[in-house]
């Protein structure tokens, strides 16, 4: 252990009390759990970060978290935590987080640190039910978020036309830059050609789509579950602004395709299920269903597990030398970049929600 992780270890020995007293807490905890440790020492990127579980006596918990992080700040931690608690007096079911006199996030010598409640454990597997509970929670946030014209200054993770950890892009253009796929040469070209014009498609719509504070790490380590069964959302630490429809397919393939299933429902039947799911909470403008296909596509195609990191990626078909196996993933990709499929899990939607309100006539 490095002198720095023991002094951040030291620092919640010698000063938790005092934390906790900062948030109006004066009883010690009876038992503390940590639930992540992160010592990274990166000069462009360091991190130290502690989630705790505190527990007191009658099953009363919480978390705290400690963190010192580069480029993160008192202020956006605030922002962050502001957001959380408009959703929930917007209605959505999320965490609630404690305050100190001043604010959301208690500073202490470099140390941010926060406390929130406690959600209770979180889930493992993705099925066809949770991944449309998901689906109606995610709409219920954007709708939420819109209508009180809730924004923050900074973007999420997932942003299409910049930053994004899902497209693996990057990695395929390097690839042909240094020559891996020319035995291809001409399916390469298609490749390229078709996204081009998917991307000047999206390109067209994009400025006019509507956009709004997000939670931007919408995983099942961040939902927990209520007594009554309904999901309940955390972990605001990344959260950004987002193009609503962008966050929707991005944060919903990410969910269901990383995910084990829990039932024997493919990746794609839950993605369907929360899509539907979602269209019912909030139906998507024609302009979001346009860019919504693209985005299905264009991130189907270089979907970054496909790419890369997984033993049937094209990446380890590439190291092996298995021509068919690239060849294959060659055209699956350009057949992602040409189809059209999204469009049928909408209309699906749509229709449910049509003999809806006709039942309700």
């Amino acid at each position: 252990m490095r002198w720095a992780d023991e002094a951040l270890d030291q620092a919640i020995r010698e000063r938790r009390a005092r934390w906790l007293s900062a948030f109006a807490i004066q009883a010690e905890p009876l038992r503390q759990k940590i639930l992540l440790a992160i010592d990274e020492c990166d000069p462009a990127a360091w991190k130290q970060k502690r989630i705790l579980r505190l527990s007191w006596a009658e099953g009363k918990t919480r978390i705290m978290k400690i963190t010192q992080e580069a480029q993160v700040t008192p202020d956006q931690i605030e922002a962050r935590c502001g957001f959380c608690e408009a959703l929930r007096q917007g209605g959505v079911r999320t965490i609630r987080y404690l305050k100190t006199k001043s604010g959301y996030c208690l500073e202490d010598e470099g140390y941010l640190i926060t406390l929130e409640e406690d959600a209770g454990p979180a889930f493992d597997k993705i099925s066809l039910a949770l991944a449309a509970k998901i689906g109606a929670l995610t709409a219920q946030m954007h709708k939420t978020a819109l209508a009180m014209e809730l924004h923050l200054p900074y973007s999420t993770i997932f942003e299409p036309m910049g930053r994004n950890e899902v497209n693996a892009l990057p990695l395929f253009s390097q690839w042909i830059q240094q020559g891996r796929l020319d035995r291809w040469t001409d399916l390469v070209r298609q490749i390229i050609r078709e996204r081009i014009r998917a991307e000047a498609a999206l390109d067209w719509v994009w400025d006019s789509l509507p956009h709004a504070a997000c939670q931007g790490d919408l995983s099942l380590g961040n939902l927990g579950c209520t007594a009554e069964g309904d999901l309940i959302i955390f972990d605001y630490n990344i959260a950004g602004e987002a193009v609503l429809v962008s966050d929707m397919i991005l944060e919903g393939l990410l969910i269901c395709r990383e995910y084990e299933t829990e039932d024997q429902a493919s990746a794609e039947a839950c993605f369907q299920s929360y899509v539907r799911a979602y269209g019912k909470v909030r139906p998507l403008t024609e302009k979001e269903r346009v860019a919504a296909e693209l985005l299905y596509s264009l991130n189907s195609a270089f979907w970054f597990t496909w790419i890369a990191y997984r033993e049937t990626s094209l990446e380890k078909a590439l190291v092996q030398n298995a021509a068919e196996a690239v060849e294959k993933h060659l055209h699956r990709i350009l057949a992602e970049l040409t189809a059209r499929n999204f469009s049928t899990f909408l209309e699906e939607s749509e229709r449910t929600s049509d003999n809806g309100r006709e039942k309700r006539r």
